[in-house]
């Protein structure tokens, strides 16, 4: 017993249920009924049944039903299912949550159900397995879950997606997280400095030097704005012909200029940008 019109069914009346939004089918083959009026109707089955029947009426978990003896039958059915998708459809949020603590509604079928009819915060309810609870928090934009889910999870992969959806949000205390668990040193560095973050940014340069990572080194240098660093690089590089289109901006340089009267004034001769505000 289903309750989606079938291919072969034919609708011979309509009988007003007790509950709203409730329609009984009585098809040629098949007993079929309980669905959802158009354009919120539904599907699904409700009850296998081995010889067609008339369905008369519905009340409860009682199917009051004819067979093809004409002779009356009750049949007992389970209408969570349909109730908890009516109550879904209807908004009846009070009453889904109660079916969801109280019902015995858990299964891969209700969750694809409910993501597929977009509604993943409910199906939340219904998840213990950390990887769908991540999937799930991720699709409803729940960050909360979806941290507690990564860090169970600990995968670098559920960490990338969670930073690209709090980046979205502009948390940028779970970005940092995701970034430093992830180790994405230059996204780090971009995010430190976007955020106004100089101090970190600091460290983040040193941490480039550590690691004997060059560009990253040369690049937290240009965010901070620091040439006697940046010229420092060059040199340990061996990159000397910037290093020479650059002389007297490195702190040797400077003071020499002063000595001798000459050198660069970085702030007339360069259109440098403006400091960076801590």
């Amino acid at each position: 017993m289903s309750y989606n019109p079938a291919e072969n069914a034919v609708l011979l009346c309509t009988v007003e249920a007790e509950q709203p939004g409730e329609q009984h089918l009585r098809p040629l083959h098949h007993s079929q009924g309980c669905g959802l009026p158009e354009p919120r109707w539904d599907h699904g089955i409700i009850r296998t049944l081995d010889l067609p029947i008339y369905v008369t009426r519905v009340k409860g978990n009682n199917v009051y039903c004819l067979d093809r003896e004409c002779r009356p039958r009750v049949l007992t059915i389970d209408p969570t299912e349909f109730k908890f998708k009516l109550a879904l459809i209807n908004r009846k949020y009070d009453e889904v949550l109660h079916m969801v603590r109280n019902a015995k509604l858990v299964g891969q079928s209700i969750i694809a159900y409910l993501q597929k009819k977009g509604y993943p915060e409910v199906a939340l309810h219904f998840v213990k397995d950390e990887k769908t609870r991540f999937s799930l928090a991720l699709e409803c934009g729940n960050i909360e879950i979806a941290l507690e889910a990564a860090k169970a999870l600990d995968d670098k992969n559920c960490w990338e997606k969670l930073g690209e959806v709090a980046l979205l949000q502009g948390n940028h205390q779970i970005v940092e997280m995701c970034y430093q668990r992830t180790k994405n040193f230059d996204k780090l560095s971009f995010l430190y400095l976007i955020t106004g973050n100089l101090e970190k940014l600091r460290k983040m340069m040193r941490i480039a030097e550590i690691r004997k990572d060059m560009s990253g080194h040369y690049q937290n240098a240009l965010y901070l704005g620091d040439i006697a660093e940046r010229v420092r690089i060059l040199k340990n590089c061996g990159q000397n012909g910037f290093v020479d289109a650059g002389e007297g901006f490195g702190e040797d340089g400077l003071a020499k200029g002063q000595e001798e009267g000459g050198g660069w004034d970085i702030e007339e001769d360069l259109d440098l940008p403006p400091e960076l505000v801590n």
